[in-house]
């Protein structure tokens, strides 16, 4: 869809499929040797900006309702550079 527009009735009327594509492409991200990596996360940190880090709330509650221990969220932006490096870019 890069480089096209649709109307706003067309985008809200695509949203059941919409998601169903976002649903199908998650749930491949978290098969096999991804889904391993975050199970064996002790205390994930879930970050994000703008909506994405107003939903993080849920993601981190529903998870503790079910015994683990997720550090929180934060800002992206709060992130610092990983260990061992001198940016984040």
């Amino acid at each position: 869809m890069s480089g096209s527009r649709i109307t706003f009735l067309q985008g809200q009327a695509d949203q059941p499929n919409a998601l169903e594509r976002v649903v199908a492409h998650v749930r491949g991200q978290f098969e096999g040797a991804g889904l391993e990596r975050l199970r064996a996360a002790e205390r994930p940190l879930f970050a994000g900006i703008g909506a994405s880090y107003a939903a993080l709330g849920v993601a981190v509650d529903l998870l503790r309702a079910r015994g683990w221990s997720p550090s929180g969220c934060s800002p992206a932006r709060s992130i610092g550079a990983p260990p061992g490096s001198t940016s984040m870019y």
